[in-house]
């Protein structure tokens, strides 16, 4: 079964006061088409609510998203798996907020919000909670060459904590986006996973990151909807490694790493 690890709700969707869930439906179509059974969506305030992603959420935009995912998931059981997601606002009042989404029979990982930076005391918490409930924690992180964003999470952010919390597994979005930088940065740490979401379909991108790290370490995900799903599909199907390394990326490694009768 392939799995869409990192899946979004996406932004024209929703609205204050309006969300459309019935617009999910060509989603779910495009998926069944291309052979996608599971997608594991987070749905991020800053896609609905019109900040700048760099701006940390509120409890209650936190509150709104999760209700969102709830629905959707009602919606769509069959298909729609999903992340709890944790911010600065709802964790500084204790973990039991986010305690009680990772209770879900849906939620296969956590999510950070993508301010602060992983490597902010305040996420302590929720790699607590990770490691108490063999969830993997699903973090946002870009090396951006030109152009760098403060405050934004990257390759080094993220091995700095998985060297502190080596019981936590967690997951690299977007390869790090300079993968040939990232997958160095975090070769000897193999309790991070490289999810292959969120980029242009580089051609060579998968089969240098398997190279360097092994199959085993890298995940499917799309960004589903800053991205399309087959084009992501794509960078998997097409790369020039074997069918077993494929099959490793599209679905088990994930599933690996997800607790037993999740999914």
């Amino acid at each position: 079964m392939i799995v869409d690890a990192h899946a979004h709700f996406p932004r024209h969707m929703a609205t204050p006061g309006a969300v459309r869930y019935g617009s999910f439906e060509p989603i779910i179509a495009d998926a069944e088409r291309l052979g996608v059974g599971r997608l594991a969506v987070s749905v991020l305030p800053f896609l609905f609510n019109g900040k700048r992603w760099t701006e940390p959420a509120t409890a209650g935009e936190l509150r709104q998203a999760w209700g969102i995912f709830l629905e959707l998931h009602a919606r769509y059981p069959a298909h729609v798996l999903g992340y709890a997601v944790a911010g600065a606002a709802t964790v500084g009042a204790g973990p039991s907020c986010v305690g009680r989404m990772v209770e879900h029979e849906a939620v296969v990982g956590i999510k950070l919000d993508l301010a602060p930076r992983v490597d902010d005391p305040v996420w302590e918490p929720v790699f607590a909670l990770a490691a108490e409930n063999e969830l993997p924690v699903l973090v946002h992180c870009s090396k951006r060459l030109l152009d760098p964003v403060a405050g934004e999470t990257e390759p080094e952010h993220l091995a700095e904590v998985a060297r502190r919390h080596p019981h936590v597994k967690f997951i690299m979005a977007h390869l790090g986006l300079d993968w040939l930088w990232a997958r160095r940065v975090v070769a000897d740490l193999t309790n991070i996973h490289l999810d292959t979401s969120g980029m242009l379909a580089m051609a060579g991108s998968v089969e240098d990151v398997v190279g360097f790290l092994g199959a085993d370490r890298v995940i499917f995900g799309s960004d589903l909807m800053g991205r399309s799903l087959g084009d992501q599909l794509g960078r998997v199907t097409g790369a020039r490694i074997g069918d077993d390394d494929k099959g490793k990326i599209l679905g088990r490694n994930f599933l690996s790493l997800v607790p037993g009768g999740v999914l």
